[in-house]
Parts: structure tokens; sequence; C-alpha cells
């Protein structure tokens, strides 16, 4: 019962926090606190932290960077939008439990690559998953638990960031999300 009820817990706790700085996001009241910051330790931060809750669901992952750049953004922002994500993986990979990160460059831009071998999203939910409360409503992505608020969250920060996000999936074979920031010019 207790694990029940601390898996419950920290689901609501996730939830109400996701809405909260959706609304903070949404009022321009989160103060964003841009600055360079080095991608792959800030990356490797993250993993180093969230290893235990990936390991203990079965995933494995790999991390590589060819990032030599510093990027400009918001570090605690940066953890909630990458942490974000791959809570998404995880939640929607069956039986190939298995992450790619990867950084690097292109154009002006640095980028933080997130890319699962899930259920993959259709051309047609692409579209709208990025807005708010939208949840597909077919296939085994309506079966996972949500409120619809994480991906159209990780779009406002990123967009706060002066970045944006991209996404290439394919049913039945995964998705990739792409993050991408300026480059730190000093």
């Amino acid at each position: 019962y207790y694990s029940f009820f601390n898996k419950e817990a920290n689901r609501l706790s996730g939830i109400v926090n996701r809405i909260l700085t959706f609304s903070r996001m949404e009022a321009n009241k989160k103060a964003l606190n841009i600055e360079p910051l080095n991608v792959k330790e800030a990356i490797e931060d993250i993993l180093n932290t969230y290893e235990y809750h990936l390991t203990s669901k079965g995933f494995t992952y790999s991390f590589k960077s060819s990032l030599d750049h510093a990027i400009l953004v918001d570090s605690q922002a940066l953890v909630e939008v990458v942490v974000n994500l791959l809570d998404n993986a995880i939640k929607y990979s069956n039986s190939i439990k298995h992450i790619d990160i990867s950084t690097g460059s292109e154009n002006d831009f640095g980028y933080i690559s997130v890319k699962d071998k899930g259920v993959g999203i259709s051309k047609q939910d692409q579209k709208h998953i990025f807005d708010k409360f939208y949840r597909v409503s077919s296939g085994d992505l309506a079966k996972s638990r949500g409120t619809g608020l994480g991906l159209s969250l990780v779009k406002e920060i990123v967009e706060g960031l002066n970045g944006r996000v991209e996404v290439k999936s394919e049913l039945g074979k995964g998705s990739e999300f792409i993050l991408l920031f300026p480059l730190s010019k000093s």
C-alpha cells in the first residue's frame, strides 16, 4: 500500500508542479535566468540524478555529446524540460526500453536530442502534441495517464529561452524530440 500511495502522491505532485509552472509561464512571472551553460555537463548531471528512476523502470540509455560551445539557457528550466522528455520516453515505451540522448550544434544553435524506441506519434497527432491539454485519443498513447500539459510546457519554456522544439516520430518506431537553443558567443 505504501508503494502505491507513494507513487500516486509523486504523480499528483508532478501534475500540480507542471500546472503551477505552466501558470507562471503564461503569466510571465517565472523569471528565467538565461546564461551560458555547458550542456554536456548539464545533461550528465541530469542523467546522474535521474539514473535510478530510469534503471528502476528497466531502461538503459546512451549519451553522446559533440557540442563544444555553451548554450544560452536557464539551467533549472533546462532540467525541467529534459526530465519531462525523459518521463515521456519512459511512459510511451513498451518492449524496447532504451533512450538515446545526444547534443551537438547546427548553424547558430546547440541541440539536445532525446530519442526513444517507443510507440511513436502519428503525423496527425504531431500537429497537436504541443497544444495545451491535448491528449491522443486512440492507440497506445491514449492509454497512458497524463494531463496533456507536459509537451505544451516544454514548448513554452523552450520558446521562453529563445529556442525551439522539433519532433520526429513514426508510429511503432519511436519519437525524437530535439531542443534547439542559441549558442553562447563567449
